[in-house]
């Protein structure tokens, strides 16, 4: 089983890593033991899907040409990949459509199919931290789409479009979030195409020309969600959401982050008393008429608040598609279903 050194040496390098400093809700030692039981879930995982022999490709066979593999952490790259490649690749989708990114763990699911995978396509911006120490193992084959050429990323505690700032921890971070903004996506795209053209490029056609329909739908989404904010008057164009998520959307439309149940990037945070109170004095000096929470995290402090003030709290899809069947199974609709939750929200 000649990966399992390499697995074992990254878990204790993150060991080491946690050990040397304070972790909240239980300390070093329990951070140590959520890792241990994370090596053992993978050890166990290699003898459940590979047996007890070293990991192989099975893929190819004498005479026949194998498909390319490739993962995709979230189910909104997943989609965008899935777009380009079609038929033509195995994809797979690490967290699960209707999962919050920000709190997922690695199964030994994910670590067969790191292994085993051709390319690995990642948001970055540490998005995804909860699963460094598989994306380590797949440093070759891994592709940050935060690394984009023409992405523009956002720093914490920078402006937003109208010029206020951020009123939340961690600055200087980069905001994770790129999705929300289709003309940012289109850099994804376009990175995405490159990498699959280098990785197949017997295929190289057919992905340049799914690429250059999908470009075109999110111009046409672009240019749909510039017409349908419009009805919104400027002044009221301020999100309050349970976590600062929506920042590349404020700045690409118009609109201002006016708050955030959890003063960060990622919704692992526990809010104080005083932020709450903080927050609900804002709503009800800016007269913002909703708060909107990701369907994926609890909505009970945004209720309580959303009762003391008489507004409404309305849910949106953040960091996460819908299962197929729902309203956003797909990333022009999970766009076009947060858009119009936006503009029913904050119409006078």
């Amino acid at each position: 089983m000649r990966r399992l050194p390499q697995l074992s040496e990254l878990i204790m390098h993150d060991i080491r890593i946690i050990d040397d400093r304070p972790v909240s809700n239980g300390g070093p030692m329990r951070a140590v033991r959520h890792w241990l039981s994370l090596g053992l879930s993978v050890v166990l995982g290699v003898f459940i899907f590979c047996g007890c022999g070293p990991v192989q490709s099975d893929r190819v066979r004498e005479g026949e040409e194998s498909k390319k593999r490739i993962i995709a952490t979230t189910s909104l790259i997943g989609d965008l990949v899935g777009r380009i490649v079609g038929d033509t690749a195995e994809l797979s989708v690490l967290i699960p459509p209707g999962t919050d990114p920000h709190g997922y763990h690695f199964s030994p699911r994910d670590f067969v199919l790191i292994t085993k995978a051709d390319l690995v396509f990642l948001n970055g911006a540490e998005l995804e931290s909860q699963l460094n120490v598989l994306i380590r193992m797949a440093r070759d084959r891994a592709r940050l789409l935060s690394d984009a050429k023409g992405l523009e990323p956002l720093r914490m505690g920078g402006a937003c479009g109208n010029g206020h700032h951020h009123h939340h921890h961690h600055h200087g971070a980069m905001d994770p979030h790129f999705w929300t903004d289709p003309h940012r996506v289109k850099a994804w795209v376009r990175y995405i195409e490159q990498e699959v053209r280098a990785a197949d490029p017997d295929h190289g056609p057919l992905y340049e020309r799914n690429a250059k329909a999908l470009l075109k739908e999110l111009e046409d989404l672009d240019r749909w969600i510039e017409e349908r904010v419009s009805r919104i008057p400027v002044e009221d164009r301020i999100l309050v959401t349970d976590h600062y998520v929506f920042g590349y959307f404020a700045r690409r439309y118009g609109f201002r982050e006016g708050g955030a149940l959890v003063r960060g990037l990622s919704t692992l945070s526990q809010p104080s008393a005083r932020d709450l109170a903080e927050l609900a004095t804002l709503l009800d000096a800016e007269g913002v008429p909703a708060i909107f929470v990701g369907v994926d995290v609890s909505g009970e402090l945004a209720e309580r608040i959303a009762e003391d003030l008489g507004i409404r709290v309305i849910r949106v899809y953040t960091g996460a598609l819908s299962p197929p069947g729902g309203p956003a199974p797909d990333y022009i609709a999970y766009m076009r279903y947060n858009v119009n939750a936006f503009v029913e929200g904050l119409i006078p």
